[in-house]
């Protein structure tokens, strides 16, 4: 089976847990939510989804105006998206299975955003990784935006000794592999979903996506100053969470606080040809 198909498995198991993760992590999702708004360009504009699982930043978008196409390699989790869209009133422009190495589908200078919000932390080859970001780039008009999301090597760290601390005392090469080179392969039932990431060095992401041809914008941490202990924050009604938001979105783009975060966002664009 290869990387892309075990990728695929792993999120087709469960397509309504992807969909739910964000219920948990509210914080991550209400910063990446700020950005978009800060970045789009104004309704009607077209993006494309990329990595889009089951459509948890597309549908908001397309209820808001925009033109939403979805890419994703789980036939699963594009299902739930068109489910989900058609229960919230709101139509998709295409839905298509593929990976994000390959757009091949889309013409070239076709949208203006596009969401890496997934991909980049499963490629575990570095040559997929630039693939992948040279495609957003491909489809985007010149000063097109792409916003692309990475995981950072300290958070498994942290998970671990939140979670499961037995993690690092008996396996501890997985942990090591991780902060070493941002990949490690394992059989423990607890590294099922490790196993298939690519976990990056903070520093070096904006250098990698800039090396791809990405004009900078913008880095955030999404956890920001919360990483690993938001629970309670999840409990906030909607307009107290905001001022937290507001703060992680704030404080999140401190250098400090992007690596301390699980979740970065890279915001950059297409550079426009010159003059």
């Amino acid at each position: 089976m290869s990387e892309t198909e075990a990728v695929a498995k792993l999120y087709d198991a469960s397509p309504e847990r992807e969909w739910n993760r964000l219920d948990e992590r509210r914080i991550e999702f209400g910063v990446t939510q700020r950005a978009l708004s800060d970045f789009l360009p104004p309704a009607p504009a077209s993006v494309i989804d990329i990595g889009s699982g089951p459509g948890r930043y597309a549908i908001p978008l397309a209820i808001a105006g925009y033109t939403l196409s979805l890419v994703d390699v789980s036939s699963g989790c594009l299902a739930l998206a068109k489910t989900e869209a058609a229960r919230q009133g709101v139509s998709l422009e295409r839905v298509e299975p593929s990976s994000a190495t390959s757009l091949a589908s889309f013409a070239d200078g076709t949208f203006d955003a596009a969401l890496l919000l997934g991909p980049l932390y499963h490629l575990k080859e570095e040559g997929d990784r630039v693939a992948s970001v040279k495609e957003a780039l491909r489809v985007l008009r010149p000063g097109g935006i792409l916003f692309s999301a990475f995981l950072t090597r300290y958070s498994v760290v942290r998970y671990a000794a939140k979670t499961r601390p037995d993690q690092f005392t008996e396996a501890p090469d997985l942990i090591e592999s991780i902060l070493a080179k941002g990949t490690a392969s394992s059989d423990r039932p607890d590294a099922a979903f490790l196993k298939h990431c690519y976990f990056s060095d903070p520093a070096v992401i904006e250098p990698f996506m800039e090396s791809c041809g990405v004009q900078t914008d913008m880095m955030v941490g999404c956890e920001g100053v919360v990483a690993e202990v938001e629970e309670r924050l999840n409990e906030l009604p909607d307009d107290e969470l905001d001022t937290w938001v507001d703060l992680n979105y704030r404080l999140g783009r401190k250098a400090e606080l992007i690596a301390a975060s699980a979740h970065v966002l890279h915001v950059g664009r297409r550079p426009r040809a010159p003059d």
